[in-house]
C-alpha cells in the first residue's frame, strides 16, 4: 500500500546572489564618475584661475607702491633727467611756468607700461 508521502508545499528559495548581478552595495556607474571628475576639474581651474588673478594683483599693487615711494624720493629731492631703480624708469623735467611758479612732470613707468605719472606745481620757498 502506498505510504502517505510528506507532501508538505515547498517554499520558494530566494535567488543567490550574483558577484555579477545588481546588489545594494553596486557601486559608481562610469557615468558618475565621469560627472564627479568633470565637476572636480571644474572647480580645480576656476581656483587656480583665482589664484592667478590674486598673484597678479598683488604684483601690480606692489609696483604701485614702490612707484609711489619712488615719486615721493624724487619730488623730495628735487630730481630732473631720467634714471631707473629697480625695473623702474623715471623722468622727471622741471618747467619754469614764471618767476613764483614752476611746474614738475614726473613719469613712472613699469616692465609692462606706465605705473606713475604727475604733475606738481611747486611755489618757491620763502627764505628763513
Amino acid at each position: 500500500m502506498p505510504t502517505a508521502r510528506n507532501t508538505a508545499p515547498i517554499s520558494p528559495r530566494p535567488p543567490a546572489a550574483s558577484p555579477c548581478g545588481p546588489s545594494a552595495e553596486q557601486g559608481f556607474s562610469l557615468v558618475e564618475v565621469l560627472a564627479a571628475l568633470a565637476l572636480s576639474t571644474m572647480m580645480l581651474v576656476a581656483a587656480f584661475d583665482t589664484f592667478a588673478t590674486f598673484a597678479r594683483v598683488a604684483d601690480r599693487q606692489a609696483r604701485s607702491t614702490a612707484a609711489r615711494n619712488l615719486a615721493r624720493v624724487l619730488l623730495a629731492e628735487g630730481s630732473a633727467g631720467q634714471g631707473d631703480v629697480r625695473g623702474l624708469v623715471w623722468q622727471a623735467d622741471t618747467q619754469r611756468l614764471s618767476q613764483n611758479l614752476a611746474r614738475r612732470d614726473l613719469a613712472i613707468r613699469g616692465p609692462n607700461g606706465p605705473v606713475l605719472s604727475l604733475s606738481v606745481l611747486e611755489l618757491p620757498q620763502a627764505a628763513p
